[in-house]
């Protein structure tokens, strides 16, 4: 089978969330599919705030990679990956700071691909790590070349006053987008069918306002090597949000 893509849904807490964990919403994966998920946190400090923990479904979870800004409201991107069995369940996924630190917003994409390379999954990964990248277009170089029937992801984090989606290059499509006035916007975008290394995005923040900073990270989901086909997305879930509020003031 080509390699397809279920948008699950993105879930986010609070701008006010605390010392405990984030649970997000209940979810059935695709049987012997993988789960890719992508965990945002940000926390009214400074410095590196450290990998996440990640658990749910009683699944193996692997850390791919981040990218991180570690000046004022230090934030972080980590990317995991899980593979289901052939008889899955409802589940959720539970992800935790390190250090007992207070994060103020956990935001959670999660999408599941079947028909996935089982060998090697993930591959290309790119990031902008502690650099912040600026306002306006940033373009990444794929570490590796993907295959048509691959489907590459990049996600975008935008701290600014009034941040909205980050603009992707012909060919994206924008999957999961969410923020709050005054915080920071997080932008998860896939692209099939293509053998481009290269990921543009055509602007970090769209709009006006205040620009503080952006981060970015890029990565390839491998199709089967025998399967055949274009790849084939799936929006069955759609996209459940929680606690969709917003707490304008953040700066002061």
């Amino acid at each position: 089978m080509a390699l397809t893509e279920t948008d699950v849904g993105l879930y986010h807490s609070g701008p006010t969330h605390g010392k405990t964990a984030f649970t997000t919403g209940s979810f059935t994966p695709p049987a012997s599919s993988l789960l890719v998920v992508i965990v945002y946190a940000l926390i009214d400090a400074t410095g590196n705030i450290g990998q996440p923990t990640i658990s749910g479904g009683s699944l193996t979870w692997t850390y791919v990679g981040q990218a991180r800004l570690e000046t004022s409201w230090a934030d972080r991107m980590s990317v995991f990956t899980a593979p289901v069995g052939a008889s899955p369940s409802s589940m959720t996924v539970v992800v935790d700071d390190d250090t007992n630190q207070t994060v103020s917003i956990w935001q959670v994409a999660v999408f599941a691909f079947e028909g996935y390379d089982v060998s090697t999954p993930i591959a290309g990964f790119v990031t902008s790590n502690t650099t912040d990248v600026g306002d306006g277009a940033e373009t990444q170089t794929l570490t590796a070349t993907p295959a048509t029937d691959d489907i590459t992801i990049s996600a975008v984090n935008t701290q600014a006053n009034s941040a909205v989606s980050a603009s992707f290059d012909t060919g994206w499509s924008v999957i999961f987008g969410w923020g709050t006035a005054n915080y920071s916007y997080l932008t998860v975008a896939t692209r099939p069918n293509s053998t481009s290394d290269s990921v543009a995005c055509t602007d970090t923040r769209p709009g006006t306002g205040t620009f503080y900073y952006a981060s970015m990270l890029s990565f390839i989901v491998k199709a089967a090597v025998a399967a055949t086909g274009q790849p084939t997305s799936v929006r069955s879930f759609g996209v459940p949000t929680r606690h969709g509020m917003d707490r304008p003031g953040r700066w002061n």
